[in-house]
Order: C-alpha cells, then structure tokens, then sequence
C-alpha cells in the first residue's frame, strides 16, 4: 500500500487477529529487489497475522514486510506475522 505525498491512507489492515492467517507466497525471483508487503505513507496501519514465505531466486534485497516512515506516517502494528 503506498499513498501519495501529499495524502495518507488512514486506517489500513493487513490480516485479521482471530482468523486463518493471510499467506503470500511465491512473489519474488527476479534480478530486482523484492518486498512481500510494502506501505508507506499510512496513518495508523495494521499489520496481523500473515505468513510470508517467498524471494526465492531472486538476486538482489528481499524483504517481508517493508515499512518506509514518513513524518506523518503514526501509530503502526505489527503482530504475529511470520516471514520466512
């Protein structure tokens, strides 16, 4: 999720706490960077209970969850998510 400069997306969630976990799998394999979730700009952003598993094959930055903070950017949650 990635907003614009000049706005934020308020109140996002990725995952649900008490239900099956969200899985993302096989992204990745390629000669660029990888990311499995990736937000900027987000105000208030959940992040819960997903399984990451992938960047096989790929030849440069793998990263499972991407967070990049911005001066507006508050109140972020990260639980019982699992990269592998």
């Amino acid at each position: 999720m990635i907003s614009a400069s000049s706005t934020r997306d308020i109140d996002n969630e990725i995952g649900v706490l008490g239900e099956t976990a969200n899985t993302i799998t096989n992204w990745g394999g390629s000669t660029i960077a990888a990311d499995g979730i990736r937000c900027e700009g987000q105000i208030n952003l959940k992040i819960i209970n997903n399984v990451i598993n992938g960047g096989n094959g790929t030849a440069s930055a793998v990263v499972g969850i991407s967070l990049h903070r911005s001066e507006l950017q508050l109140l972020l949650r990260i639980m019982r998510s699992v990269t592998t």
